[in-house]
Parts: structure tokens; C-alpha cells; sequence
């Protein structure tokens, strides 16, 4: 009978096998002042060669709202958890491109979370006829003088 492979040991020989095969930041000493239209300059042309090498979860985020430059912060605005996990996974790589074409190396991004006001929809009667009140608070009024009820 066929003995079945210890999972302990594939996950230790994939382990191995990554290595530290993972790309670095460039590291300089170079921090020069950055304006605004230079970042900017510098960030639509990262999004224009991220598009022409068809990432476009990536160039989507980088292009649907500008980024924000506080001090040496890049902050990018996200809607959800996963275009954060783009954004954390093309991170290095987008350092690694704005670091030495600004000439800053303490260049670092982040994402930040949009806030998103959820409307829900009415849907029971009672729901219904409270968002109508919002709108018009004389309707609670006309309701209590002709002394209707809710079903």
C-alpha cells in the first residue's frame, strides 16, 4: 500500500525553493524635494507603461483617483480589500520606478481605504413609509389626524 506524502515536507521544499527570489527596493541616499506636478508627471507616465504591458487592475487604480503626496507618502485611494492586494503587490515595483526618477529614496506608498455611505433600501412597509417622513415630516403629521394606521 502507497504511503501518502507528509505535507509538513512539500510545504518546507516549496519554502526552499522561493528563496529570497523576491524583488527589493532600490535603495539610495538621494532626497530631493518633490512638487506636485513632477509626482504627478512621474506617476502618469508609470500608468501609461503599466498599461502598455496590459495590467489594467493596476493602471485602473492608478488612473481613477490621483494620488496624494504627503511629505515622502504616497497615498493611493482603494474601494476595497482587493485592489489594495494590487496595490500592496505592485508596490516594490512601483517604488522601484518613482524612487530614482524623482530622485528620493524615501519615497513610500500606501493605500487608503475610501469611505463608502451605504444606502440601504426600504423594502417593508414600515421601512417605506419612515424614509417618506424623512422626505416630509408632515406625512407623520396628516397620518396622526386622520388617525390612519400602518399594516
Amino acid at each position: 500500500m502507497p504511503s501518502l506524502p507528509d505535507l509538513n515536507s512539500i510545504f518546507e521544499s516549496k519554502i526552499e525553493e522561493q528563496g529570497d527570489n523576491e524583488p527589493s527596493l532600490v535603495k539610495g541616499t538621494e532626497q530631493e524635494e518633490i512638487t506636485h506636478e513632477q509626482f504627478i508627471q512621474a506617476w502618469k507616465a508609470l500608468a501609461n507603461q503599466i498599461k502598455k504591458e496590459n495590467k489594467i487592475n493596476l493602471y485602473t487604480l492608478m488612473t481613477a483617483v490621483p494620488p496624494k503626496l504627503v511629505a515622502n507618502k504616497i497615498e493611493v485611494e482603494v474601494e476595497n480589500m482587493v485592489q489594495m492586494d494590487v496595490l500592496n503587490t505592485a508596490k516594490i515595483d512601483v517604488l522601484n520606478y518613482l524612487r530614482p526618477v524623482l530622485r528620493n529614496f524615501s519615497l513610500d506608498l500606501h493605500g487608503v481605504i475610501m469611505a463608502h455611505d451605504v444606502v440601504r433600501k426600504p423594502y417593508t412597509s414600515q421601512e417605506k413609509y419612515q424614509a417618506m417622513v424623512q422626505k416630509n415630516p408632515l406625512l407623520e403629521t396628516l397620518r396622526k389626524e386622520l388617525n390612519l394606521g400602518l399594516s
